[in-house]
């Protein structure tokens, strides 16, 4: 029997993947296929911010939620995070409150492509190397000094912005500094 059930989670798991794969890779205005950032990964991109509860981070494509909850409970930041995809967005949603951390944390389903992160004193991104580029160029009131940190792809034209790549976790976390206006 328990076969059975693992070999079901297996094809659900499988189905929305290729899911995920055909919206990033057909025309659609996806720029990422999703994929949960591991927590130890998460927390090492935010370490590498320096955040704090003095910080509000924006994460930008944020899936179910993991890294705006990990910043508000182990950071005490608040967090803002925004999903493209309304079923991660109202999974996100539900472990927020599930969490009791609606003070703190709050998810938007919509398109991060000219948000207003002028809140925003972190960043996070796992998009693609495309995906950064051209949310990068389209939010609105983006801040200088912003730090933003990028899963694995970093930020073509921003070479002059990079701070550190952390390696430690055997893949690149990019850390920027948003440029004056």
């Amino acid at each position: 029997m328990a076969a059975a059930g693992s070999s079901g989670g297996a094809v659900r798991g499988l189905l929305q993947e290729l899911r995920s794969w055909a919206r990033f890779l057909l025309p659609t205005k996806y720029v990422a296929v999703y994929y949960p950032t591991p927590l130890h990964v998460a927390r090492t991109m935010l370490r590498l911010a320096g955040v704090n509860s003095n910080d509000t981070v924006f994460d930008l494509g944020c899936g179910d939620g993991r890294i705006c909850i990990l910043a508000a409970e182990e950071f005490g930041a608040r967090s803002v995070g925004v999903e493209l995809d309304k079923a991660l967005a109202d999974a996100a949603a539900a472990a927020v409150q599930a969490k009791g951390l609606q003070e703190r944390v709050s998810i938007v389903h919509g398109d991060c492509r000219l948000l207003d992160v002028s809140r925003a004193s972190v960043i996070t991104l796992y998009l693609s190397e495309a995906g950064n580029r051209q949310l990068l160029q389209s939010v609105v009131g983006l801040g200088k000094g912003t730090r933003i940190v990028s899963l694995y792809f970093p930020i073509k034209g921003w070479d002059g912005q990079l701070q550190q790549i952390d390696r430690s976790k055997n893949i690149d976390i990019h850390l920027y500094k948003a440029p004056g206006n």
